[in-house]
């Protein structure tokens, strides 16, 4: 579908992305509305937003824990948390859902209509844009990592319109470096912005170095020069931000923490046993292998590369995969746009079997009426409208008309809701509690009050995790531990190995327990 091509008037009607657009909201919205807030860490970015909106400044030591209470840490993701803490302050967790969803939602409905322009099938991107939001699916979390969705989308597409010489250098370089500014006050991961700048600068290069034609080389070299300014202007935005150099460091220091790292879910391969989202990233990964075998097309130097290396960046860790699936789509889908599906089942008309030929015939004329009518249906009415709609009923508890819409927030099924609640009625001091890590912001977020650990892996370093570990599994020398932090209460999960020994041992009693978790109180 070549969009630019047609002069036809605009309707109102929804598209296929707007359809997709919907669908992602009745998911995460309607379908399943503690989604969005799935990990406990939601909670510690809340924290963090609501201390800076009311001392209007950001915190250089730590807010969030008892055990290291003035110790240096860096809120590298400051600009998400603020934007999280407003929302909350203005709509609730309800609002901060609405907008997460509509950000990720949004994403996809970009996504499939760039598929689309590559004169893909319709049923094509469609199947594959439902295959990628399936993947992306378990990183959808009100978190800051939402904005490297972005970041990763906008560079990959900037990069490549400038490879095919549709952008000038001046857009370029304006848009990747507020990029920039926005993606380095949200998350750690902007660095994927450089490693994208670099390999279409390395390709640039590589093309120059190969080729003998004098105009040839020259057009490269002169490429090569702007993707290095691109890089240079990049590179300076990315010190936009409260700790200046001292990012770059910190960030550093967190990636060294490998067993840490090694222990976190998110950081671990995905496990190809045959589930929903691991499945849906083998079908993408052939559609990709099909396409580079069978198409008359090939993607550039830059765009195969980029995918490359965000294929093994998907290998090697699930947190990933949603960021394949963003610079992988329309590479794909341009592929399969132009597959000779002749030559690769080598056949011909004259030898076609008579059943296929109508077949055939149909998928090309209703991919080619299909074209003709979503051409006019870009006006996005629906999307914009169900916007509204959901976040003028976060302005009333959720509410519209009396009507319950939008209920999201922290699930009671797997945060603790009773055993809070005890906590606080019977004043349990907060410096002799052990509690979940992953539960840590959440808990500082709901009571107020400071914790043992949370899960900011690049903060509390790898020996006091070990430390941490060592109750939580059940080392040798747990109770030690406990002892030396002078613990009182426990709180944990109730299907924590902890929790089934806790009630067997004769000096811990079970006090509270709710759907979640278990609240032990030292017997003294």
């Amino acid at each position: 579908m070549n969009v630019e091509q047609t002069n036809k008037i605009n309707s109102p009607l929804p598209s296929v992305a707007d359809i997709i657009f919907i669908a992602i909201i009745y998911l995460a919205i309607f379908k399943l509305p503690n989604f969005m807030f799935a990990d406990g860490s939601t909670g510690w970015h809340l924290v963090t937003g609501h201390y800076i909106l009311d001392n209007f400044s950001i915190p250089h030591t730590d807010i969030i824990s008892y055990t290291f209470p003035n110790k240096e840490w860096v809120a590298y993701e400051w600009l998400f948390d603020v934007i999280a803490a407003a929302l909350d302050k203005i709509g609730g967790l309800k609002l901060l859902a609405v907008a997460s969803v509509c950000f990720i939602a949004t994403l996809f409905l970009n996504l499939y209509e760039d598929c689309r322009k590559t004169s893909c099938h319709f049923i094509f991107v469609l199947v594959l844009t439902i295959m990628g939001s399936l993947i992306s699916a378990v990183h959808w979390l009100a978190r800051p990592h939402l904005f490297t969705f972005w970041g990763v989308y906008i560079f990959s597409k900037l990069l490549s319109k400038f490879d095919q010489g549709l952008i000038s250098n001046k857009k370029l370089l304006l848009f990747l470096s507020l990029t920039m500014i926005i993606w380095v006050n949200t998350h750690p991961a902007f660095l994927l912005g450089f490693a994208i700048i670099l390999i279409y600068l390395i390709t640039a290069l590589f093309n120059w170095a190969i080729n003998s034609d004098i105009n040839i080389k020259a057009l490269y070299k002169e490429k090569a020069k702007k993707l290095s300014l691109a890089f240079v202007c990049v590179f300076s935005a990315s010190f936009l931000n409260p700790y200046f150099y001292k990012l770059y460091s910190y960030i550093f220091q967190y990636f060294q923490q490998k067993t840490v790292l090694e222990q976190t879910d998110e950081y671990m391969s995905p496990v190809f046993h045959g589930a929903l989202q691991p499945t849906c990233l083998e079908l993408l990964f052939f559609a990709l292998l099909i396409g580079l075998l069978a198409s008359t097309k090939r993607p550039s130097l830059g765009q195969f590369l980029t995918v490359a290396a965000f294929a093994h960046l998907a290998l090697a860790s699930v947190r990933n995969t949603a960021c394949f699936v963003i610079v992988s789509l329309p590479v794909i889908c341009a592929l399969l746009a132009h597959i000779n599906f002749k030559s690769l089942f080598n056949i011909d008309n004259e030898h076609m079997a008579n059943w296929f030929k109508p077949i055939n015939k149909w998928w090309h004329h209703i991919g080619s009426l299909f074209d003709k009518i979503e051409s006019q249906c870009n006006m996005h009415i629906l999307p914009i409208v169900l916007t509204i709609v959901l976040v003028i009923s976060c302005f009333n508890d959720g509410k519209l008309f009396g009507v319950p819409i939008v209920s999201s927030g922290f699930d009671p099924k797997n945060k603790p809701t009773v055993t809070l609640d005890y906590v606080k009625d019977h004043k349990l001091a907060a410096e002799h509690g052990f509690t979940y890590d992953n539960w840590g912001g959440y808990i500082r977020y709901k009571t107020g009050m400071k914790v043992f650990i949370d899960d900011r892996a690049d903060f509390y370093g790898q020996k006091f995790y070990l430390d941490y570990a060592s109750p939580a599994t059940l080392q040798p020398g747990w109770q030690k531990v406990l002892d030396n932090y002078k613990i009182d209460w426990i709180l944990f999960p109730n299907n924590s190995t902890l929790a089934f020994r806790l009630k067997e041992e004769p000096n811990w009693k079970l006090v509270a327990q709710d759907q979640a978790s278990m609240l032990f109180e030292r017997i003294k």
